[in-house]
């Protein structure tokens, strides 16, 4: 008998359950621009356009893009102005101009009819080297270095954004070996690869610390792996004004930026 009544004092207490969803205050959505233009340093070739989208709520899972809006991009030189189209919904990246480099451009957002804009020059990148691999135990772990030697363009002070795939994110700045060949070394924690795609991209110095204080903030919250341009764990202002309403926050930045990427291969020997 005093086995089933600990069974039924269980079947109670699981019966009594249920799921509370909390009602949080919803806040009106803030745009969204990933406004990172890639250019290959290899052809030329855009290698990514603009992205809009909105903030959602702390209980929606759907990214909810913004294809409603007018994107342009302006030559300040020329005077020149170019209308971005969408090959997919919330996805600019048909009409760029041919970008030419340390030449200013501007990008102009129109939504829900109010103006954003922002600034940016072409900013080129170092080359690609050579990357060397190595197995290496880090705190009782095995994990894999990689060290990328990069060809550092003359300039007086160079930075730059690494991407090792699976969004695995670093910046670089070359405080202490401008205009020379560059080391720089990165654990990997991935396992069992056959091949990755390292990618180099040049990057201005605002730029780098808007990055920097990102990817901190992202492995504060135990997420060192994300995408630096949605919205952050906390505020942090990017380079996007609103025109209109400049009380307004708009999470995002544009960064006209060329890159350069290997291939690797693993052997299992």
């Amino acid at each position: 008998m005093k086995s089933l009544k600990y069974i039924f004092v269980l079947i109670l207490v699981l019966a009594c359950e249920e799921v509370v969803e909390i009602d949080l205050p919803n806040t009106n959505p803030a745009l969204v621009v990933d406004g990172f233009i890639k250019i290959s340093k290899d052809n030329a070739d855009v290698a990514s356009g603009i992205i809009l989208s909105k903030t959602n709520g702390f209980y929606d899972t759907q990214i909810e893009y913004v294809g409603s809006a007018t994107v342009r991009i302006v030559d300040i030189e020329q005077n020149t102005s170019y209308e971005i189209s969408q090959s997919t919904t919330g996805v600019f990246d048909i009409g760029f101009p041919v970008f030419e480099v340390d030449k200013a451009y501007e990008l102009q957002i129109t939504y829900q009819g109010e103006s954003y804009s922002s600034t940016s020059t072409y900013i080129p990148t170092a080359s690609i080297k050579d990357i060397e691999i190595s197995g290496v135990s880090l705190f009782d772990e095995e994990q894999t270095l990689l060290v990328v030697n990069l060809t550092d363009p003359p300039k007086e002070r160079n930075f730059y954004l690494a991407d090792f795939s699976f969004g695995n994110l670093a910046v670089i700045q070359d405080e202490f070996y401008e205009n020379q060949e560059v080391a720089f070394p990165y654990f990997l924690e991935q396992k069992d690869l056959t091949e990755l795609e390292v990618t180099i991209t040049g990057i201005d110095r605002n730029f780098f610390i808007y990055l920097t204080q990102l990817i901190d903030q992202s492995s504060d919250n135990g997420n060192s792996r994300g995408n630096p341009f949605g919205t952050p764990p906390s505020e942090l202002t990017g380079n996007i004004r609103n025109n209109t309403n400049p009380e307004q926050q708009v999470y995002g930045y544009f960064s006209i930026s060329q890159f350069d990427a290997e291939i690797i291969e693993f052997t299992n020997e």
